[in-house]
């Protein structure tokens, strides 16, 4: 029976595999094919619409490519870089003493390193994109897929005082306190902590892929209604965004193949088994 529910756990993971290959392609052929416009040329098309039916009522895929501006920018956690989106976290690094059997049933206590995130933030603003057209459009990045640039990826093996002090007063911050208040009685013997910040800094040149629309009062760049179309805001490159896609979509063709075969031999031999 065992071998039988291996079986349905790999079909049902190759079946996962198989949707996420479609979407992987989906993201592909969208990115591809969409012609990349201009800040100006949709402000046109949206002062076109909006001189005909009024506001409220435009809404167009568009891909641009420019420099993110934003008058009021975050300043991320760690780096303290301004951006429009960072992810911080604080990863406690540490040893634990546990006991391990051998096939002749001999106990021995081995050291273990284990890590846990123990503080995150993730934040965003919207900000405008600047293509040298002459007009710029808003962002909001909130929903988007994002891809980022790793400001910060350190080792310390203590965080300091000053660091604490930095962000006491944040919901962030007191998450870590309250760890660091109670890290000795966990049992375990601290390593260090390492701090991991991936952002998007102001003045980066990005790609944008997704909906033109009013629905909020200004024209902005946001999630699509659509399910079937992307949002994307991204350090990299639309070659860059293609290939990967295209490289997820191979590899998960292949996983989803390969884990068919072994689910099917897996509940033929439970079957014959039985």
């Amino acid at each position: 029976m065992g071998l039988v529910i291996a079986g349905i756990v790999c079909i049902a993971i190759a079946i996962g595999l198989w949707f996420h290959r479609k979407s992987q392609l989906n993201k592909s052929l969208n990115i591809k094919y969409q012609q990349t416009t201009t800040a100006k040329n949709i402000w046109e098309n949206y002062e076109d619409i909006v001189g005909t039916v009024g506001q409220g009522h435009y809404s167009e895929i568009v891909e641009v490519k420019g420099i993110a501006k934003c008058d009021q920018p975050l300043l991320a956690d760690h780096s303290r870089k301004p951006v429009v989106y960072y992810k911080a976290s604080v990863i406690h690094e540490y040893e634990v003493q546990e006991q391990q059997r051998d096939s002749n049933g001999n106990v021995r206590w081995v050291t273990r390193r284990r890590s846990e995130t123990i503080a995150s933030n993730e934040q965003s603003v919207p900000f405008y994109i600047d293509d040298g057209s002459g007009k710029t459009i808003a962002v909001n990045p909130a929903l988007a897929e994002k891809h980022t640039t790793t400001s910060v990826d350190r080792f310390e093996r203590e965080l300091s005082q000053g660091y604490l002090n930095q962000n006491r007063n944040s919901h962030w911050g007191m998450q870590l306190i309250n760890f660091l208040s109670n890290v000795n009685t966990y049992g375990s013997r601290t390593l260090g902590y390492r701090l991991v910040e991936e952002c998007i800094p102001v003045n980066v040149r990005l790609y944008v892929y997704g909906e033109a629309n009013d629905r909020d009062g200004e024209l902005t760049i946001s999630k699509p209604r659509d399910e079937n179309q992307n949002f994307i805001v991204s350090v990299k490159s639309e070659e860059e965004l293609v290939q990967a896609a295209e490289s997820s979509a191979s590899l998960s063709l292949v996983g989803a193949i390969a884990l068919v075969i072994i689910g099917a031999i897996l509940i033929i031999l439970g079957i014959s088994g039985n």
